[in-house]
């Protein structure tokens, strides 16, 4: 079934959600080395990047970054989302490639882009399709979604190096927060007990950035008082400096169905017969394989994201 075809079930349920008070009813749900030092300067040598592997603390050659936004938006008038081409190729409605449903295009110009929650959000009425953007940048703000970046070898991408590798890792610690509520530059964080979520290896040159993957990225955040996962298959990267000395970039990979279903009890709060419908509409929507040949059930999704300069606590273990 084509994403644009509505049906009268979901129709209805668009009339409930916009009866529905949805922030409210979220409340019943139970330093290291400085990232500007002289690892940010080519000097053409070819730099052997550490493995990530034996640094699960830091590698502590590279810049690291904290995210601070991490953005999930429909997608616009033009059919441009973020996110990458996870299945190989250019889908259309009428072709069972994409599993009946049309791709994007994201903003560097690449065709074929696979974000399905960037169009379901849309469908949505704005009150609910905002609240997973907006429980993001809560979380940021709140310390419950810190992610480190940090650039392995070859120098750092804000000062026109080309790092061989990234490691992302969750950090720990409420952050400092400017009058605009973003973090603050060139702050220090801690470390979770088990801080990688993903190693991005080898990252290889694009442009001015450079892309990586596919590969697992975990996500993990604390959203009031409300835990939340779930994990990216097949996820892409590209990342590129913002010339501020910051960093800019994209990321996109497939959720499972059961993950999916753990964003829906986000979605739903407390309202069970409303968890019940998205539960039973979701699979209608599913438009991405976790295996070659297998069947159409699991979401593509795709974020942007920004980070600033950051430190890591010397007292980390």
């Amino acid at each position: 079934m084509p994403i644009t075809r509505m049906s009268a079930s979901w129709a209805s349920l668009r009339t409930r959600l916009r009866c529905l008070a949805f922030l409210a009813a979220l409340g019943c749900s139970d330093g290291g080395d400085d990232p500007s030092a002289d690892a940010g300067i080519d000097s053409g040598v070819d730099v052997v990047a550490p493995d990530p592997k034996s640094c699960p603390q830091r590698c502590g050659d590279g810049a690291l970054f904290a995210l601070d936004e991490l953005t999930l938006l429909p997608a616009d008038a033009l059919g441009v989302a973020a996110g990458f081409d996870l299945d190989g190729a250019v889908s259309a409605s009428s072709s069972a490639v994409g599993c009946g449903f049309d791709d994007l295009k994201n903003r560097y110009g690449d065709a074929g882009v696979d974000n399905q929650l960037a169009k379901i959000l849309k469908l949505l009425p704005s009150q609910v399709g905002a609240t997973l953007p907006g429980a993001l940048a809560t979380a940021i703000s709140a310390g419950g979604l810190t992610m480190l970046l940090e650039e392995v070898g070859g120098g750092s991408l804000a000062s026109g190096g080309h790092p061989k590798a990234m490691v992302i890792r969750k950090g720990s610690g409420k952050p400092l927060l400017g009058a605009d509520g973003k973090l603050l530059r060139s702050q220090s964080f801690g470390l979770e007990p088990d801080p990688v979520l993903a190693i991005v290896d080898p990252l290889t040159p694009d442009g001015a950035g450079a892309r990586g993957g596919p590969q697992l990225v975990k996500f993990r955040m604390l959203f009031i008082s409300t835990h939340l996962g779930f994990d990216l298959h097949n996820a892409r990267i590209r990342v590129e400096p913002d010339g501020k000395g910051g960093i800019r970039g994209e990321i996109g990979g497939i959720v499972t169905m059961e993950d999916l279903m753990g964003l829906i009890g986000l979605l739903g709060g407390c309202d069970q017969p409303l968890n019940d419908q998205l539960s039973e509409l979701a699979p209608v929507f599913a438009d991405s394989r976790l295996r070659a040949g297998g069947p159409c059930s699991a979401f593509s999704m795709g974020f942007s994201f920004h980070g600033v300069p950051a430190y890591l606590l010397e007292s980390t273990p």
